[in-house]
């Protein structure tokens, strides 16, 4: 992990912990080692500095192409690993860019339903994560956002801002290039995504991902 990415984490963990009550459960579920995906829902601004914070390695960002037109900042994402992706089209160079950091060893983290829901429902999402997990054949781990849309009102009444990572699931396998059969799989994918990802906001309303048995690895203790 970079010098600068590593301070940029220990400080997004600190503001986290100080305004949200950040806790992060599930860490026991991210893969030691190689390349994986990420994958989780979106209801706001924060979710992808504090995303990023939660996991133990240094990730690449699908993030959208309109964040980059400032060039100050959009320099300041491309320091932080994002990668510009234009919605609703084919995006071919951001296409190939995400499948080359997968394939060079690095996890990937993106927001695959493509926008926030600031009422925190889980959509179905659309088909560029079952794209990258079906091209490489990686794990996906699902990781569950909750209270992040109501992070401002810390100030007042501190809500509990979570983050909790699922059992990763691997695509299916797909042998034929017949393109039916693979939009198919990119389909298939998504479905699995969002049941797990509903899953887990049931175990969250239920209070399990705050019983201290279900925190995991470091970002765990530390949230």
């Amino acid at each position: 992990m970079r010098p600068w990415y590593h301070l940029a984490i220990l400080t997004i963990r600190l503001l986290a912990r100080v305004f949200g009550g950040w806790r992060v459960t599930g860490v026991e579920h991210l893969p030691r080692s190689g390349a994986y995906i990420v994958a989780g829902n979106h209801i706001s601004m924060f979710d992808p500095p504090l995303l990023g914070a939660a996991l133990p390695v240094e990730a690449a960002f699908i993030a959208k192409a309109e964040l980059f037109k400032n060039p100050l900042f959009g320099a300041l994402l491309r320091s932080y690993n994002s990668i510009p992706v234009r919605r609703g089209e084919p995006d071919r160079q951001a296409i190939e860019h995400a499948l080359e950091v997968l394939r060079g060893g690095r996890a990937l983290a993106m927001f695959p339903e493509g926008t926030r829901d600031r009422l925190a429902r889980i959509r179905t999402p659309r088909r560029g994560l079952g794209l990258f997990a079906v091209q490489t054949g990686l794990p996906v781990v699902p990781a569950y956002i909750a209270g992040t849309n109501h992070f401002r009102r810390a100030l007042i009444r501190q809500p509990r801002v979570t983050i909790t990572f699922g059992p990763p699931f691997r695509p299916p396998a797909v042998d034929s290039d017949d393109p039916v059969a693979r939009r198919a799989a990119y389909d298939a994918v998504g479905v699995a995504w969002r049941e797990a990802l509903l899953a887990l906001e049931a175990a969250h309303a239920r209070g399990e991902s705050r019983r201290p048995g279900l925190r995991g690895g470091r970002a765990g203790r530390e949230g």
